[in-house]
């Protein structure tokens, strides 16, 4: 029989958020060869479905959702403690259910999981793998949200190491990322593989400008567009991003942003305030839509806080 494989998420189908997008296809390529499972949570990041159901089967994948309260994402406290609840609901559902042989395949959403399915897998033993999304708690220092020196962080960037060290293979998604993986592995660097999955050449295609729905939609046909698109958060970097607007005077230059995130009132607040006349604001739109605003720009802008290089996917 197929070696079983243990999945464990935050997001997971019918979640677009990217960690879910990506995760359902790996889990669904690997169903083809393998008997797959996946524990994650309910959907309430971008797909809010209080309906789905608790245990179902999606393209041979067989998925069980842990219910959990309904939190404010984009407060730190409420965040932390969602993260705490679903990694010990996950984990300890995992912990029932995984047996020797089984293989885990774990992604670091959320950061917290890290710790615990490596002690699951240590007591079951069984191999698993780690999908590097944010280097934690390092991203938590970067951030300013911990301090550096702090005994909190040396407990948990033990545990992390600890973790990443016991793994069989650890892959992160970009160079920089893995130089620093590798840097806390040492002699077992070569564990470490480099897999880059945020771009889909497939699905999306350079178009036309003048095609395009969306800029014809807004009206920004003879502007210079330049867009942000996705987690507006606390690490995107996003009170520079303001600062950099306003000196920008030019009203042929427009910039576009699509998405959600804690930081997104900053925006909300300058728009109001007319500090940020050259700039439009768009909640989520769907995965599918994605040729249309992905293409909806001249350039498209990616950011991070200072200090976070190499630390985080978004």
């Amino acid at each position: 029989m197929a070696k079983r494989v243990w999945i464990l998420s935050e997001l997971y189908y019918p979640e677009e958020a990217a960690t879910g997008y990506i995760l359902t296809n790996i889990a669904e390529a690997l169903a083809s060869q393998y008997e797959v499972h996946v524990i994650t949570g309910m959907p309430d990041y971008i797909t809010k479905n209080g309906n789905a159901r608790r245990t179902e089967n999606v393209n041979k994948v067989s998925i069980q959702r842990c219910r959990i309260p309904s939190f404010d994402k984009n407060k730190i406290i409420s965040r932390i403690m969602r993260a705490a609840v679903l990694t010990l609901l996950l984990s300890f559902s995992a912990l029932k259910k995984i047996r020797r042989g089984d293989v885990v395949f774990m992604v670091t959403n959320p950061a917290t999981l890290l710790f615990f399915v490596a002690l699951v897998c240590s007591v079951k033993k069984v191999s698993f793998l780690i999908l590097v999304h944010d280097i934690f708690p390092d991203n938590l220092t970067s951030a300013g949200i911990l301090k550096p020196n702090s005994l909190v962080v040396k407990i948990l960037a033990a545990l992390a190491n600890s973790a990443y060290r016991q793994a069989q293979k650890v892959i992160c998604v970009g160079r920089d990322m893995a130089e620093i993986i590798r840097n806390k592995l040492g002699e077992r660097a070569n564990r470490v593989a480099v897999i880059t999955n945020w771009a889909d050449c497939e699905k999306i295609v350079p178009q036309m400008r003048y095609e395009n729905v969306l800029i014809k939609e807004l009206g920004l046909q003879n502007k210079f567009i330049i867009e942000f698109d996705g987690n507006i958060g606390w690490v995107q970097g996003i009170e520079y991003l303001v600062e950099t607007i306003k000196l920008v005077p030019l009203e042929s230059i427009h910039f576009l942003f699509i998405g959600r995130g804690a930081r997104l009132n900053l925006l909300e607040e300058q728009i109001q305030k007319g500090m940020l006349k050259n700039t439009t604001l768009l909640d989520m739109r769907p995965r599918s839509d994605q040729q249309n605003f992905l293409n909806a720009c001249d350039v498209g802008l990616i950011s991070l806080d200072p200090g976070m290089y190499g630390l985080s996917s978004k």
